[in-house]
C-alpha cells in the first residue's frame, strides 16, 4: 500500500485509526485473560464442591463418634 499523502486530514485520520485498533487491541487481551479466569474457575469448582462435600461429611461423621 502507498504511503498517504501528507494530507494533514489524512495523518489524523490515520493516527485516529491507528488508536483505535492498539485500544481494541488491549481490550481484545484484557477480555481474553477475563475468559481464561473464568473457565479456570468454572473446571476447578466440581473438583472444590466435591473436596468441601468430603471434607464436610468427615466432619460431621467425626463429630457423630462417641467419645471414648
Amino acid at each position: 500500500m502507498p504511503d498517504l499523502p501528507s494530507d494533514p486530514p489524512r495523518r489524523t485520520i490515520l493516527r485516529h485509526l491507528e488508536r483505535q485498533i492498539a485500544e481494541t487491541e488491549t481490550i481484545g487481551i484484557y477480555l481474553r485473560l477475563q475468559r481464561d479466569e473464568v473457565r479456570k474457575a468454572l473446571t476447578q469448582a466440581p473438583r472444590a464442591r466435591a473436596w468441601a462435600a468430603r471434607h464436610s461429611r468427615l466432619a460431621r461423621d467425626g463429630a457423630r463418634r462417641p467419645s471414648t
